[in-house]
């Protein structure tokens, strides 16, 4: 199965935790979106709840498609691990940097 799914972010860390984050996804809807309910439920996160609290960004997508590559569900879950992959290595680079 091969579903495209793109993730962009900009993450603003200070002292470990998440002070801010903007979130872009494509590939599992019709056009780009942002993930804002996401982004405001990471406001104020800590590393070690970055992947509880995107385990379900998928849920946020509205009109996700689908096709002979890859379902509703598959896109919506694929979403969750994406974006929980991109933003712990943002985490990581942001740290590095402080």
């Amino acid at each position: 199965m091969a579903a495209f799914l793109w993730a962009d972010l900009v993450l603003d860390v200070k002292g470990g935790t998440i002070q801010s984050a903007r979130i872009g996804l494509t590939g599992a809807t019709t056009h780009a979106v942002r993930l804002t309910k996401l982004e405001q439920a990471l406001a104020g996160a800590a590393k070690d709840s970055v992947e509880k609290i995107t385990a379900n960004a998928g849920a946020e997508l509205q009109m996700v498609n689908s096709d002979i590559h890859a379902s509703v569900a598959y896109r919506r879950h694929l979403a969750g691990v994406l974006v929980s992959r991109v933003l712990l290595e943002a985490y990581d680079a942001a740290r590095s940097v402080q």
